[in-house]
């Protein structure tokens, strides 16, 4: 198949689903103004710089173990390639489970550290409280949802995101506005849409009719692969914890010269420029696997070619937000 296509069939999918999920959190913090008030929308805004630390944990696992799989699939190694399918579910649950204890212990001097204050941090602990309970969904849906990209199901990945997404939309003003769980219930909706998205993930992979699947055989700690796994991991888990110190940078900041107002501002703000670079970020998780594939099936100039196109792809997209 010509390199421009296949980056499409593998680009969109990541492309849409990474759109719709900004949408939802717009939609999110709708609801929550209009349910709640803007305290708990700035609290909210708090509240997501763990939501960046959780999604590097997931990029470190994700990207890792994404692209040492199409390396593997690319030499037909299906020993390797289960073998890392494996340790990357054990290692998401693994870490995930640490940072939810962790969490949890130092849950109201991080969100002090993130620009919670004595308007909004009874909000922001009842938000943060939910949201990490439930971050191991999270965590294994994001991880384990970049290794069936990377098998070469796109759709299928995308099918998991776009379930939560709805579930999110559906449960979101039943919480807030007929249960009247408030920001709790903003929350657990989230939560619940995560447990969707990482049961559709796990149900694939388990019941996957590839060499790929996910057995319980393999699901232990291969010391090579998760040194692998971080090693390549570590860039992307880099990228996202920079978002996170920025986000905690920009609350300080936006708190200092308006308030909770302004930070609630600044939560609506950051939604909406999600939009924007989302569809880069679909971009790149498309051509991985392509890159790591054709990488391990040492067709060098064909991965050339993919990152010739998403670079002309990214200096087009970028030419275009800047006009």
């Amino acid at each position: 198949m010509p390199v421009p296509k296949l980056i499409r069939n593998f680009s969109t999918p990541a492309i849409i689903a990474l759109l719709v999920n900004s949408i939802n959190m717009a939609i999110d913090r709708i609801f929550i103004a209009k349910g709640v008030d803007t305290l708990a929308i700035s609290a909210v805004t708090v509240a997501f710089g763990l939501y960046l630390i959780m999604q590097s944990l997931a990029q470190l696992i994700g990207s890792g173990a994404g692209a040492n799989l199409s390396i593997a699939l690319g030499k037909n190694d299906n020993e390797r390639a289960k073998k890392i399918v494996g340790t990357s579910f054990v290692l998401s649950l693994t870490l995930s489970l640490l940072i939810v204890v962790l969490g949890i212990i130092f849950l109201k001097p991080v969100l002090y550290l993130y620009g919670a204050n004595s308007g909004n941090i009874d909000y922001a602990v009842e938000y943060s409280t939910y949201f990490l309970v439930g971050s191991v969904f999270f965590v294994i849906s994001q991880s384990m949802n970049s290794i069936i990209r990377s098998m070469g199901f796109a759709k299928r990945a995308f099918i998991n995101f776009f379930v939560a997404i709805l579930v999110n939309i559906i449960l979101d003003p039943i919480f807030i506005f007929v249960l009247d769980l408030g920001v709790g219930g903003a929350a657990l909706a989230l939560v619940i849409a995560n447990l969707v998205s990482a049961a559709l993930t796990l149900q694939f992979l388990f019941k996957n009719i590839t060499s790929t699947m996910l057995h319980h055989k393999y699901m232990r700690f291969y010391l090579d692969e998760v040194k692998q796994i971080l090693s390549v991991g570590f860039s992307g888990f880099i990228g996202q914890i920079s978002l996170s110190l920025v986000s905690l940078v920009f609350n300080r900041v936006s708190y200092e010269y308006g308030g909770n107002t302004g930070l609630a501002a600044y939560g609506v703000i950051y939604t909406i420029a999600m939009l924007v670079y989302m569809p880069i970020i679909g971009l790149g998780q498309g051509i991985q696997p392509i890159i790591g594939y054709s990488y391990g099936h040492a067709a060098i100039d064909r991965v050339k070619e993919t990152m010739k196109y998403a670079i002309s792809t990214f200096c087009f997209f970028a030419s275009l937000c800047s006009c």
